[in-house]
């Protein structure tokens, strides 16, 4: 590691010869593909521009895993690991300074930054979601516990200060209207551009399967052989990703006597494994092309979700989705054959009549999925990086603007 890291030093230090030749710096501080979500965007990220042959540089407090490109390990954590790229990165750079007009920061940007790529939303907006799906009683002391954490305020801190001081040339990069939505109503002074890009999908990783490998994929992992609908439901966090909703759905299913099966995945899921009542609990699946090939219909019902993923994988592969209009891509169901949107994500009468719907006979004939496959394709993984590198690259002045 030390190695890697000395490189990398001298990569970023000597790069600065020429503006054509500056690496752009991304900061994350800790450098985790396996945890998923904007860590395994990071990853994707990189790897895709890399392979454009894009000069990069990994700054990062500790790294699991070796990064796809070359990096910095500061060997610090939390707001420490902040104020450690606060002391590399300068206005002016140099053999021992990285370029701030180069800076690309996934998380708590502060006042250096020039990109800000809040992919799971901004801090403040987070923290309110998580207020609001509390329980009452408890939602007066968990909201002082974190107004007292000297981390929460650094990282609030980081946050108010890029908006505040951030220069004209200055970009976010969001992934909903959510996203660019708050930042408007929170940051109405901020100087600098907001950018929608959604999220990528693998478009060669997940793809519409035909009915013979969806038939053998429900019998190896579910140890189906019927025709019984199977609905998915995904989450980490089940009261922010309406449980309770895709339970109560599953259950009208049953007492219509479906046989439904609720299939569910994500950390903590393996715990919901309830043979008896139709549920099969996974835990973390590594490849979820498993469970979208026995899906007959993805159950979306977040409280709040800023650009589901599994929305557009599960599109990708053909399965039809329900997701409550709190989610960010909802916006790309215009085609009731394609998914439905239910407004209120409570609303459980309406996932009901939705999921009832998509489960006709012939949902699942070929034009069907092709469609919703068509639906994402702005979200293939090639599109979203000729996004992302032609914004990047302009913002950090490694591309004249035309």
């Amino acid at each position: 590691m030390p190695e890697q890291a000395d490189s990398a030093r001298g990569a970023a230090g000597t790069a600065t010869a020429g503006p054509d030749e500056a690496p752009l710096v991304f900061a994350l501080d800790r450098w985790d593909p396996g945890r998923g979500g904007l860590e395994g965007y990071a990853a994707a990220l990189l790897r895709g521009l890399a392979a454009r042959g894009v000069p990069l540089v990994l700054v990062c407090g500790h790294a699991t895993v070796e990064p796809p490109v070359p990096w910095i390990e500061l060997g610090a954590v939390g707001p420490a690991f902040y104020a450690a790229l606060d002391e590399r990165v300068g206005f002016a750079a140099d053999a021992q300074q990285l370029e701030a007009r180069r800076l690309v920061c996934f998380r708590h940007p502060g006042p250096r930054c020039r990109v800000f790529l809040p992919l799971g939303g901004l801090l403040a907006s987070s923290l309110a979601a998580r207020r609001a799906v509390e329980p009452w009683g408890l939602r007066g002391a968990r909201r002082l516990a974190r107004s007292l954490s000297p981390r929460t305020r650094a990282f609030l801190a980081r946050e108010r200060s890029f908006f505040a001081e951030a220069s004209a040339e200055a970009l976010v990069v969001a992934n909903s209207p959510v996203v660019a939505a708050e930042i408007a109503r929170r940051h109405p002074g901020f100087r600098g551009r907001v950018e929608v890009v959604g999220l990528p999908v693998d478009d060669a990783h997940h793809v519409v399967a035909d009915a013979a490998t969806r038939r053998e994929a429900r019998r190896a992992l579910l140890g189906l052989d019927d025709d019984r609908p199977v609905l998915l439901w995904v989450g980490n966090e089940r009261r922010r990703k309406g449980w309770r909703v895709a339970r109560a759905v599953h259950a009208r299913l049953r007492q219509r006597r479906l046989e439904a099966m609720l299939l569910c995945t994500g950390a903590g899921t393996e715990d919901l494994d309830d043979e008896a009542a139709g549920v099969i609990g996974l835990g973390r699946v590594a490849d979820m092309r498993g469970p979208y090939r026995c899906a007959d219909v993805l159950l979306v019902p977040s409280l709040e979700d800023n650009y589901p993923l599994v929305v557009l994988e599960a599109l990708a592969t053909g399965v039809p989705v329900v997701l409550s209009a709190r989610c960010g891509n909802a916006a790309l169901l215009t085609d009731p054959a394609v998914g439905r949107v239910v407004a209120d994500p409570r609303d459980v009468d309406g996932f009901d009549r939705h999921c009832l719907a998509l489960l006709e006979r012939g949902m699942l004939d070929a034009g069907r999925m092709d469609a919703r496959r068509r639906a994402v394709e702005p979200c293939f993984l090639g599109a979203h990086l000729d996004r992302m590198q032609d914004l990047l690259e302009t913002a950090t002045c490694r591309r004249a603007t035309s």
